[in-house]
């Protein structure tokens, strides 16, 4: 059908152009997307909406609204993602990582044994194993929703409730990190990616040293 077939093209000009092109350059994709499915529905007198809305037309639709997005945004939604892969976490595979916290609104101050109340706004807490003569080693990281930490006042402090969280290992391979590090061209999504992947040396280096001592 012409409509797949054209679907096929644009996502080959989408990914072909990733990493080279700015947001602007598929934020016009996006928008002559919705004007391709306009004329061909023809206002219900041509091909019908479960038609034009077939599966290669939604794998363009998320391409093109990934890669139109903003940084910041993305940023949002990573962590968004993590916070509900957090919450889900039951079974500690990694380990679990304890504190207290409590948020004390009238001083806009956030207490931790160790800003705003706002939804995707969390804390990442990154576990590492520091290690005298070996390199250091990444345990997990656990997040941690503000959304979720209670309300005190400063004379509460000393009575903040435990909190455990699971610890998770990052992904690499989140279609999120691979559209922020193909940004070569911003600053913000290279210094982010620049932090996941040094989390991510840290695994790799405990891994390392958990192969060694198999062997």
């Amino acid at each position: 059908m012409m409509w797949t077939v054209l679907m096929h093209e644009l996502m080959e000009t989408t990914q072909t152009n990733i990493g080279k092109e700015k947001l602007a350059f598929f934020d016009r994709l996006y928008s002559s997307l919705a004007i391709l499915v306009d004329f061909f529905h023809g206002s219900g007198k041509g091909l019908p909406l479960d038609c034009i809305q077939n599966a290669p037309y939604q794998d363009l639709f998320h391409m093109l609204k990934l890669q139109k997005s903003e940084t910041l945004h993305l940023i949002e939604l990573y962590t968004l993602q993590r916070l509900e892969e957090q919450q889900k976490l039951v079974k500690p595979t990694y380990g679990i990582l304890t504190i207290k916290a409590a948020y004390n609104p009238s001083a806009e101050s956030l207490y931790i044994d160790n800003l705003l109340h706002r939804e995707g706004a969390g804390l990442c807490f990154s576990v590492m194993d520091h290690d005298m003569v070996t390199k250091n080693d990444f345990e997990g990281e656990a997040f941690l929703p503000l959304c979720n930490i209670p309300e005190a006042s400063s004379e509460d402090n000393k009575d903040m409730k435990l909190i455990e969280l699971c610890l998770m290992h990052p992904n690499d391979k989140n279609e999120i990190i691979v559209a922020l590090a193909a940004r070569t061209w911003d600053k913000d999504a290279q210094e982010f990616v620049k932090n996941l992947k040094h989390r991510r040396k840290g695994l790799q280096n405990s891994e390392d040293s958990q192969e060694a001592d198999e062997d």
